[in-house]
């Protein structure tokens, strides 16, 4: 049945979909995400001894979630998917799902490679580099038997910069922070899309910005504070950290929007980016929509 669930990974990562509102992690889909992984579980569980009765009592049977850090959505997802187990399995199944932490989809797809997590969340650019383990992914080897359960939720992308610095409100605007100081993210994180998108756009990141290495929250507070002029973190809206950020700045921070001419560039012919609008007052001061673009998170196993 295990084997049966499974979608090969190119499924999950490959093709276009309709433009979607992004308001959140849906709680239809949660629904549904908590039927199918309660069946994957079952199914890889079922017949243990670890599960059966004995005596009239049950043994737990406790499961382990790799999400990312603090502060983005894979963490919030997981933790509400955890959340959502225990409600519904623990109690009349004896099965458990923990969450723990860590530095995004590589370091995930390592924790299923060598069997110290049972799940993970993973981000679409990343699962696919690491199927052929190149790119940005290629310490870790190929990894042909990764395989994705379903989409999860899109990975919505999030460049921020400040408001003076905005003339078009597009993606065009951060292609002109050159010789500037901006957060892209961590090293084997959000950094590789980031790269990918803005290198078919003409900047190089390596070369053409000052990188400061951060995740969300200290992103969020570097910017605050004036030390970073623009910040690109994907997540799902609305990103707590970004929440924060919007709030306490307000117009003083844009999210730049994206044309369709750009968000094909981008992609550079991979298909793993659509459209996705988020809508007017997701954050604070955010008075219009923003058409932005967006990539699968999966549940790998």
């Amino acid at each position: 049945m295990l084997t049966s669930m499974r979608v090969r990974l190119r499924s999950c990562v490959t093709g276009r979909s309709r433009r979607p509102s992004s308001s959140g992690i849906a709680k239809a889909t949660l629904r549904l995400l908590t039927m199918l992984l309660s069946a994957l579980i079952l199914s890889t569980v079922s017949g243990t001894p670890s599960l059966a009765q004995s005596d009239g009592q049950q043994t737990e049977k406790s499961m382990l979630l790799s999400t990312a850090t603090t502060g983005g959505a894979f963490h919030q997802g997981g933790v509400t998917l955890s959340a959502l187990i225990k409600l519904k399995l623990l109690p009349v199944k004896g099965i458990d799902l923990a969450t723990t932490n860590s530095s995004g989809s590589l370091e995930n797809i390592a924790r299923l490679r060598d069997g110290t997590s049972d799940f993970a969340i993973v981000q679409a650019l990343l699962g696919r580099y690491a199927r052929s383990g190149t790119d940005i992914a290629t310490d870790l080897g190929a990894q042909p038997d990764l395989r994705a359960v379903m989409m999860l939720w899109p990975n919505v992308e999030h460049f921020i910069i400040r408001e003076d610095l905005a003339s078009s409100g597009t993606i065009a605007d951060f292609l002109s922070l050159k010789g500037k100081r901006v957060s892209l993210g961590r090293e084997r994180s959000a950094i590789a899309s980031n790269r990918l998108l803005l290198g078919n756009l003409g900047l190089d990141v390596s070369r053409d910005v000052n990188q400061a290495l951060l995740s969300f929250r200290p992103s969020v507070a570097a910017f605050k504070r004036g030390e970073i002029d623009g910040l690109s973190l994907p997540a799902s809206t609305p990103v707590p950290a970004f929440t924060e950020l919007m709030s306490q700045l307000g117009p003083e921070a844009q999210i730049l929007s994206w044309t369709e001419q750009q968000r094909t560039q981008a992609d550079g012919g991979l298909g793993l980016w659509s459209p996705l609008t988020i809508p007017a007052n997701v954050y604070e001061g955010q008075k219009a929509p923003i058409e932005t673009i967006a990539q699968p998170n999966f549940l790998a196993v």
